[in-house]
């Protein structure tokens, strides 16, 4: 963090599921090895979620780490891994809990919308992203 610091670029940790931070508790120990004013946080919620965390929870807790944000929603399935990703208010994520801690923190980082693939037999990406849209603009309030 310190080295890509000195020629302008800000290193942001990017927990995800299948990795190294994938439980709450290993995030916990990432940060805490990790001086604040080097390294930030890049905080996906659904990965939280999934890794057995509560999101609202972490964001009040580390929401001063947090630099960006992938706002992302996930569901249980029959399939493996057992989870989909899913268009934001489809899944079990708080998703306006989150942006509402968010915001009470100060964020004023990205915020972006990611989704991994359709996973809605006839679905399109296209009916995807414009659901997606909708939600950001008339359920969480946000501009895009």
């Amino acid at each position: 963090g310190d080295r890509t610091a000195a020629i302008g670029v800000p290193l942001l940790y990017h927990h995800h599921m299948n990795s190294t931070g994938e439980t709450p508790e290993a995030i916990e120990a990432i940060l805490s090895d990790a001086p604040a004013a080097s390294v930030g946080l890049l905080f996906d919620i659904a990965h939280y979620q999934q890794g057995g965390g509560d999101p609202v929870a972490f964001i009040r807790r580390h929401g001063k780490a947090i630099k960006a944000v992938h706002l992302k929603d996930v569901r249980q399935s029959e399939t493996p891994p057992g989870y989909q990703w899913v268009e934001l208010g489809r899944g079990r994520v708080d998703v306006k809990g989150c942006v509402t801690a968010l915001r009470d923190t100060g964020f004023d980082g990205w915020a972006i919308v990611e989704l991994d693939r359709v996973v809605d037999p006839g679905g399109t990406p296209k009916a995807s992203a414009a659901a997606n849209r909708d939600y950001v603009v008339k359920e969480l309030g946000l501009v895009l």
